[in-house]
């Protein structure tokens, strides 16, 4: 299994998104190349959003990098659909730390530990699932 979650150093970078356009699909490639050509056996993950973070609401114009990491999760979730790879969204999670910092690393800008388990019980189900059926 091959799980990819990728971009929010270019948005936190401001890199240009058509980079992200470019790379993403070479990434893409190289994750099903891992998986040994079976694009079954890779996961792609949205980006987590960190405005919702100490960090991120302190940092730049929170609501506008709320945008742009959309944007991103939306070509991803598209190229994905369009690939049929399986994207799996975590951003939501995400966007309750403000409400939840248990979901918040000590450094106030990671995921922690809890928000890490949520993503797995997202996920775990979906590689399940390709494991029995192969």
């Amino acid at each position: 299994m091959v799980t990819l979650l990728i971009g929010v150093n270019n948005q936190f970078q401001g890199v240009g998104f058509s980079v992200y356009e470019k790379e993403f699909p070479e990434l893409v490639n190289q994750s099903i190349a891992l998986a040994k050509g079976n694009k079954k056996r890779v996961m792609v993950l949205s980006i987590p959003d960190y405005t919702f973070t100490t960090f991120g609401q302190n940092y730049r114009n929170p609501e506008i990098t709320s945008i742009e990491i959309d944007r991103y999760n939306a070509f991803t979730k598209k190229y994905c659909e369009d690939n049929s790879i399986t994207y799996i969204n975590i951003t939501d999670i995400t966007r309750n730390g403000i409400n939840d910092p248990k979901l918040v690393a000590k450094d106030g800008l990671h995921p922690s530990e809890t928000a890490y388990s949520l993503f797995v019980e997202r996920l775990l189900p979906k590689v399940i699932s390709v494991l029995k059926n192969e």
